[in-house]
């Protein structure tokens, strides 16, 4: 049972992390496009946005731990922000 409540948490974490800059609605108003972004679209982009500023902090020698845990908390304002927005 214990692995499965990790394994729940870390999809929770993924799935928080990576929400976190662009969303759906604003990648369609960026882009201005008819079609409406999906959320695995705005996930997929959102994951790629990520691996490049990791590579790009790991290339000027700053602590990835610390750069996770910001982004982390960062994504979590950002949880709260979106749905003080949509109540």
């Amino acid at each position: 049972m214990i692995e499965i409540s990790g394994i729940f948490i870390q999809v929770l974490i993924f799935l928080l992390i990576f929400s976190f800059p662009f969303t759906p609605e604003l990648l369609g108003n960026f882009f201005g496009l008819k079609k409406t972004f999906n959320l695995v679209d705005s996930h997929c982009i959102n994951i790629i946005f990520f691996c490049y500023t990791c590579l790009f902090f790991s290339f000027l020698n700053f602590d990835l731990r610390i750069f996770f845990k910001v982004y982390f908390f960062l994504s979590i304002i950002f949880f709260f922000l979106i749905l003080k927005i949509l109540n």
